[in-house]
């Protein structure tokens, strides 16, 4: 009997480890932000940094940055797409104003995390 007993606690040892270690190991979903910096000599022109996002599981995979119609993106080594690998990009917003931008943080997993925020230009100058 005693051994029945040992083999029954010890099954449900494992039960309870697997069922703690699947949800220990899931992927767990990035966490998207960003900045905005100004670019001396363009007051329509900002900086989007994002490398400020992190993802737990350290497998950002893609930043997708939607911008209003009419902004014109200057990536890295001459992207133009919105979709990129990089996490900062310059936009030229064309004129003053406030404009809605808006990231999306992908990881290898196809998990998500969005981001917004409204930018009113120029911004103030940085220290």
């Amino acid at each position: 009997m005693r051994s029945a007993r040992t083999v029954a606690v010890g099954v449900l040892t494992l039960s309870v480890l697997a069922l703690v270690g699947c949800s220990l190991f899931q992927n767990r979903p990035p966490v998207a932000v960003f900045v905005a910096h100004p670019i001396e000599g363009h007051p329509a022109w900002v900086t989007l940094d994002a490398s400020g996002s992190t993802d737990p599981d350290g497998d950002i995979q893609w930043y997708y940055w939607e911008l209003q119609d009419a902004v014109r993106v200057f990536a890295p080594l001459g992207y133009t797409t919105l979709q990129t690998s990089s996490a900062v990009i310059g936009a030229d917003f064309g004129t003053e104003g406030e404009y809605l931008v808006r990231l999306t943080v992908m990881d290898k997993q196809s998990n998500a995390s969005v981001f917004g925020r409204r930018l009113v230009l120029p911004l103030p100058p940085e220290d």
